[in-house]
């Protein structure tokens, strides 16, 4: 009797054992999920970080100073960045380009 008792505790330890084991496997899946979502979330974090920065550089920068017109814009009578200025026309008029 002693004999069947303990293959009965034996063959229910085995049983809690595997189950053990399966809620181990399914908690590591989920920790490596996590680790991937932490990994992304610190590459976000740090490109934000690194967006901030030049954000705050930029504004320290006095090419970048608000007011301050690009050189597209400088040159352009117009205000337009798009459109040519009046050397660029001159030029094109005087050697027959640009003309129809």
């Amino acid at each position: 009797m002693a004999d069947t008792n303990l293959a009965e505790r034996v063959a229910s330890l085995e049983a809690e054992m595997g189950f053990y084991c399966e809620e181990i496997e399914q908690l590591n899946a989920q920790i490596v999920r996590l680790i991937s979502t932490i990994r992304t979330l610190r590459r976000a974090v740090s490109s934000l970080q690194d967006f901030a920065f030049d954000q705050v550089d930029d504004k320290h920068d006095p090419e970048y100073a608000p007011g301050r017109e690009s050189d597209e814009t400088a040159n352009d009578v117009s205000g337009d960045p798009n459109g040519s200025d009046d050397r660029s026309d001159g030029a094109n008029d005087a050697s027959g380009e640009g003309s129809d």
